[in-house]
């Protein structure tokens, strides 16, 4: 059997001139023929390997859409973690709103105990007003605030639902995968070699496989309950996301609403007592007395009974509000701190749908019989009359009148 030298090298030629005739009719492919054919089976045996990598990898794949897949491409765990910060940031603003109300307290506090110092009648009134209003501000804020931080709880009970989820289908992946374990091994043992068999089954093949299948069918009942015990909490959790969504906003939105409204009642009768401040232009000072305690009380107490008849159920109605009446002279001051200010029609008090008093008050003609309604105080100070402002020395540009004889 003749070959063809061509395709040999030159050391396989050597190799066949020094070998006996009986070698050089029976050789070896060459190296390059070899090294082909041992690539290809290595070839083979990774592509192999690979597409085993690949069946294994699409069981989760297979699982995650038995049981529903998540179009967000998120962990589950991911839901509960973003539910979680939002529940914190929810809280802190909260806190932040208290503390803020508690310091406006304060700084309306120190601003009230400043006025009493001033010596300035007028001042010192509508600032003590204002404090209580101020305290009763604080309240409604720190009542909304409560408000508001209770509805934010309903996102727990959302997250503990999730949880719950969660472990339910932890449990469901791990029977899942008991179950199919157990078949391998019944496969092998009822189709494996004797040395199997007595490693696996200790050499009794019949009990221990009657063993196995019998635990195979108590996690195949098991992973049926546990799969629709999770069919079902994730349906029943569609629903109870959607009502405690709805009780979440719902309180967020009741608590921001209700303390807008008593807002809106507090900041008007602020306005209110803010006019009783006179605007003097021209007026002389030293002949003016503030008169206007009065009207600041019966604000105040007229915005105490109005919140506390809002906060009744039953008669609890949203009106539309009208506007504030407007004084007539805006350019003039007030009535009260005019000592020559014209008779007035006395009329009855009247509230009107802003939930403020609209009064007006009648006084005295005569500015000689009226009396401080600031009364003096009892102590080592000198004692202040009622006027407004402390006693001035006389206006140099004041114009007098000189009769010529």
């Amino acid at each position: 059997m003749a070959c063809n030298h061509s395709t040999l090298g030159p050391k396989s030629i050597r190799f066949l001139r020094r070998a006996p005739p009986l070698t050089r009719t029976f050789f070896a492919p060459p190296a390059n023929i070899l090294f082909i054919v041992g690539s290809s089976l290595v070839m083979d045996h990774r592509q192999g390997d690979r597409s085993k990598s690949k069946c294994r990898e699409n069981v989760p794949s297979k699982l995650s859409n038995l049981f529903g897949s998540r179009s967000s491409g998120e962990k589950p765990s991911q839901g509960v973690e973003t539910l979680s910060t939002v529940i914190k940031r929810l809280t802190i603003a909260s806190k932040y709103e208290r503390k803020a109300a508690e310091e406006r307290r304060r700084g309306m506090n120190d601003l009230a105990r400043w006025a009493e110092n001033s010596g300035n009648a007028a001042i010192e009134d509508v600032l003590s007003r204002t404090k209580e209003v101020t305290e009763i501000y604080t309240d409604r804020k720190l009542f909304s605030a409560d408000k508001y931080c209770s509805s934010v709880d309903h996102i727990k009970y959302i997250v503990d639902f999730d949880r719950q989820i969660e472990e339910k289908h932890r449990e469901c992946f791990h029977l899942k995968n008991q179950e199919r374990s157990l078949k391998v091994k019944i496969e092998k043992m009822e189709s494996g070699g004797g040395f199997f068999r007595n490693i696996v089954g200790g050499g009794k093949k019949g009990g221990d496989l009657f063993m196995l299948r019998r635990d195979l069918v108590e996690i195949q009942n098991q992973y049926v309950e546990c799969s629709e015990e999770y069919r079902k909490l994730r349906s029943e959790r569609e629903v109870c996301k959607m009502f405690k969504l709805r009780e979440l906003l719902k309180g967020m939105h009741d608590a921001d609403q209700d303390f807008a409204v008593e807002s809106q009642v507090i900041f008007e009768c602020l306005r209110e007592i803010c006019e009783q401040v006179p605007a003097v232009s021209t007026q002389d000072v030293n002949r003016m007395n503030y008169q206007a305690k009065p009207i600041t009380k019966e604000l105040v107490d007229q915005l105490k009974a109005n919140l506390s008849a809002s906060n009744a159920p039953p008669t609890r109605s949203h009106r539309r509000r009208s506007e504030p009446s407007r004084r007539p002279n805006p350019g003039t001051p007030p009535p009260p701190y005019t000592p020559t200010a014209p008779p007035e029609v006395p009329s009855q008090i009247t509230v009107s749908d802003s939930y403020l008093l609209r009064a007006t008050v009648v006084f005295a003609n005569d500015a000689e019989s009226s009396t401080p309604s600031r009364p003096p105080r009892i102590h080592s100070s000198p004692v202040r009359s009622g006027r407004m402002y402390p006693p001035l020395p006389p206006n140099p540009y004041q114009r007098t009148n000189v009769v010529v004889s």
